[in-house]
């Protein structure tokens, strides 16, 4: 017949007082099939809620089912049934529910003529009342208008900007984040001059994604690494008895093929080779490989020469090497929450690597390093980044980040010039030192230990 669902009322005495206790959904006795149970209890220890055997310790726990049960049940439940006290016991939640505990104080509160709402009510007034939560308060991007400017005819950018914001209230916006054009473009110093407590920026990930276009085009070994990597992946991926051979050798892996769009996919391209190095030279070398009609043209025995070569794998590993650091910076800003307080940090991580290699090989760096600090000054970082890396305690702590610093000095001049009232002036320069002196009031044990695992 299926299971069914019913909830058991228990009416239990405790000094002397009848306490009506609303038991979690428990599968009927009569109805209870243990092949449906959803863990292993042996057939000679339970008859569930007969409580005629006790329940292995090896297996599950009574009432241990779909649901938890409170410990307040737990305690009456041991003094209803003593001799089974032992196999009575609270389940042990990773996350404890402290809307169960309130529901269970209301029901008991109501008294025992509480009843279950039935599935039509929790159907239509509480899926009304979550799509309406959902709606109001959506978690991340939230596509609100396009323009299309074929269609608007006499619209400049600035005024679908400037309408937009005075549509959403200027006090609900924080910041502006343009792609690959210049503010002017989109009228953003009119936005500047009409609300000046909105900062403007370029959006971080693309402004990364430019200087690895960059760095392709105007660095020649590194465009070379890449280029000769594109030829290997090319080739080898049109013939199904190479990628067969990879498979077996790889695990069922695949070589990464490039996105003209996304730079950062030459590196993860590059990285696949270096990965499956082992795997492609044993494949060249192979009677398969040979017996091949296609590996006999000059093309493949360029690619042969290649995979064999020494020379590459050292130049791809160099490549990785020297890119890696800007790549992990990509996938901090393409990450969830947000990161603003953590990318002038990295990027200057990133800005130290790359002084050490031109120290070491001024001819492979000084061209990457110059690039790096172009696209970094105008595409970007933001005076507030600085700022935001400065108000990051897990960084300011450690002495990572300084006040005196002149990024940093430059950035919270811009705070206060534009994002602190006036009112607002004398608290946050009190705070300020306290913050910078690192008070213990502010910097106590429990806050440090805090800042170490929290989110700024």
């Amino acid at each position: 017949m299926g299971l069914r669902f019913q909830l058991a009322h228990l009416q239990l005495a405790h000094l002397g007082q009848l306490v009506l206790l609303p038991h979690v959904q428990i599968l009927h006795q009569d109805y209870i099939k243990l092949p449906h149970l959803q863990y292993p209890v042996h057939k000679d220890y339970i008859k569930l809620l007969r409580l005629r055997y006790p329940v292995h310790k090896d297996y599950i726990m009574l009432l241990r089912l779909r649901y938890p049960v409170h410990k307040d049940y737990i305690k009456l439940l041991r003094l209803r049934y003593p001799e089974h006290q032992d196999s009575i016991k609270l389940p042990r939640l990773r996350y404890p529910s402290p809307s169960f505990i309130s529901m269970i104080k209301a029901i008991a509160e109501y008294g025992s003529g509480y009843s279950l709402p039935s599935c039509a009510t929790l159907s239509r007034n509480c899926s009304r009342d979550a799509r309406t939560e959902v709606s109001e308060y959506p978690k991340g991007a939230v596509f609100l208008k396009s323009y299309d400017r074929a269609d608007s005819v006499g619209d400049d950018p600035e005024d679908i900007l400037l309408s937009t914001i005075d549509e959403i209230g200027s006090e609900n916006v924080v910041q502006v984040i343009v792609n690959r054009v210049s503010y002017e473009e989109y009228g953003m110093d009119l936005v500047a001059e009409r609300y000046p407590q909105i900062y403007r920026t370029k959006c971080a990930s693309d402004g990364i994604q430019l200087l690895l276009e960059d760095i392709y085009k105007k660095v020649e070994w590194i465009q070379l690494a890449f280029d000769d990597a594109k030829l290997i992946v090319d080739y080898l991926c049109k013939y199904p008895l190479v990628l067969k051979s990879m498979q077996v050798l790889t695990g069922e892996k695949e070589l990464k093929r490039p996105c003209k769009t996304t730079f950062d996919s030459y590196f993860l391209m590059l990285q696949s080779l270096l990965d499956f190095k082992d795997s492609l030279r044993t494949i060249v070398a192979s009677p398969e490989w040979s017996s091949m009609n296609e590996s006999k043209t000059s093309k493949a025995n360029n690619i042969v020469q290649m995979i064999q070569s020494l020379d590459f794998w050292s130049q791809g590993k160099e490549v990785i090497s020297a890119l890696e650091p800007l790549i992990s910076v990509l996938r901090l800003v393409e990450g969830e929450g947000s990161t603003a307080g953590y990318l002038y940090e990295a990027l200057e991580r990133v800005r130290v690597e790359l002084k050490q290699r031109r120290s070491a090989d001024a001819s492979k760096y000084s061209k990457l390093l110059k690039l790096f600090d172009s696209r970094r000054e105008g595409d970007i970082i933001h005076k507030i980044h600085a700022a935001a890396a400065f108000l990051n305690p897990s960084l300011m702590y450690d002495g990572k980040i300084k006040y005196e610093q002149p990024d940093i000095r430059d950035g919270m001049n811009y705070v206060v010039e534009h994002m602190v009232s006036s009112d607002e002036m004398d608290d946050f320069t009190s705070q300020l030192l306290l913050y910078n002196g690192k008070s213990s009031t502010l910097f106590n044990t429990l806050s440090v230990l805090m800042m170490k695992k929290a989110h700024p």
